[in-house]
């Protein structure tokens, strides 16, 4: 029997709001500056969590910031140009607290699970020292459908846990198979009902350090968000 750990990459392993930006200056480049002045204050309110908002993350803010602005294949263009900026090391982003040690002692098998493309993921695993910290890469995931497919390729192994900031596309699929989830909360959005919650990955480590001790028996929490 093996436990395995299910992370997410944008916002839950890299982390910091700077390809969130190269996507919206990418959207900028196209629509001008008078149209793109308005959006980038609602998505600076949005990620410095001044003003509350119907989005799931930074980059479902610029989505429906810029609706009706732009084609769908002109909004994917931007994406894939931010997502090349990321692979080139050109944008600033960290790896949570504690987690490059954390995986580093796993006793576990480790699956990053992302629905971005494959440019970029591997690329910044490098940089923010996870080489080598994940048994398996999933980009393109397809999530939340593409998570059942994983979910079920490893859950009659042992115990899982899937780790996200997006409860429906990280965490639904796993609490809906019976699985442990934790919810990397950032935007005190309070969705779904995680095994525990927190604003940041590190802050969960302890209680998946108790789980992975003896996950039938771990405490679970699940506070409501601030």
């Amino acid at each position: 029997m093996s436990t395995t750990v299910l992370l997410d990459f944008d916002g839950t392993v890299c982390v910091g709001d700077a390809p969130v930006w190269a996507y919206a200056e990418q959207v900028g480049s196209l629509i001008g500056d008078e149209k793109f002045g308005p959006i980038a204050d609602a998505l600076s309110r949005f990620l410095d969590g001044t003003e509350a908002a119907d989005h799931i993350d930074g980059y479902s803010a610029v989505a429906a910031l810029s609706d009706g602005l732009l084609t769908p294949a002109q909004r994917d263009d931007c994406y894939r140009r931010s997502r090349s900026l990321l692979a080139a090391g050109a944008l600033d982003v960290t790896a949570p607290t504690g987690l490059s040690t954390w995986l580093a002692e796993r006793r576990f098998r480790a699956v990053l699970v992302t629905n971005a493309p494959g440019i970029g993921v591997v690329q910044t695993l490098s940089r923010l020292g996870l080489d080598g910290a994940f048994d398996e890469i999933v980009t393109d995931a397809g999530k939340p459908s593409g998570l059942h497919r994983v979910i079920d390729a490893h859950v009659a192994d042992g115990p899982l846990v899937s780790i996200g900031d997006i409860w429906v596309n990280d965490l639904a699929p796993a609490h809906e198979k019976g699985c442990a989830t934790a919810y990397v909360d950032r935007f005190g959005l309070g969705d779904g009902t995680p095994s525990w919650r927190a604003a940041t990955l590190g802050e969960l480590l302890p209680d998946l350090d108790a789980w992975l001790v003896d996950p039938a028996h771990a405490r679970t929490r699940h506070p409501a968000a601030h």
